[in-house]
């Protein structure tokens, strides 16, 4: 099924190259995340917790790179890229929402990124697991695991985070740094 970008008639911007050069890098784009996405649920039926935490943390890194740059960018609500990352479409867009974010923010930088970083960030994140999982063997009693995994935690959950050096969220959040670098509004 073609998407909207697909069928969406050129002709009529005022600089049909830019446009034309801008879908294609964005369609390209929206390949590569598609090729991520296809090697992690090849794993299924391998091992399908493994497969279901890849998928989880490789989804909340787009939606956050997503609140990332809504945050730090408002006045470009309909910015193609970032709408393509997250697969979601624009009915009109104007010329200037073919732009890619500057620098750091660019999507198609992040995607390069999570096409090249994110075997290695999965694995250090699933040894990370493994560890907790050694040295606890009450960790599913913890939310940020059951989170991390991509759980549902109850509100019944005892603990919330390992505690001292075990605490998950710091490390997640230094991780997850790695591809989407924090800054400040």
């Amino acid at each position: 099924m073609a998407s909207m970008l697909q069928q969406l008639d050129l002709s009529g911007y005022p600089d049909v190259p830019y446009v034309t050069a801008q879908r294609e890098a964005i369609l390209g784009m929206q390949q590569q995340l598609e090729d991520i996405q296809n090697i992690i649920l090849a794993e299924l039926p391998v091992n399908r917790q493994r497969a279901w935490t890849s998928l989880h943390v490789f989804q909340t890194l787009i939606q956050q790179k997503n609140g990332q740059l809504m945050r730090l960018y408002p006045t470009q609500l309909y910015n193609l890229w970032r709408h393509a990352m997250i697969r979601s479409s624009v009915v009109k867009p104007s010329q200037e929402d073919f732009a890619d974010f500057p620098g750091e923010d660019s999507v198609a930088a992040f995607v390069h990124a999570m096409s090249v970083k994110f075997h290695d960030l999965f694995q250090r994140l699933e040894s990370r697991l493994a560890d907790l999982r050694a040295r606890y063997p009450d960790y599913q009693k913890y939310m940020r695991y059951q989170i991390v995994t991509g759980g549902m935690p109850s509100k019944s959950v005892p603990f919330d985070d390992f505690p001292g050096d075990d605490s998950l969220e710091p490390f997640v959040r230094e991780l997850f740094a790695e591809m989407i670098p924090r800054k400040p509004v």
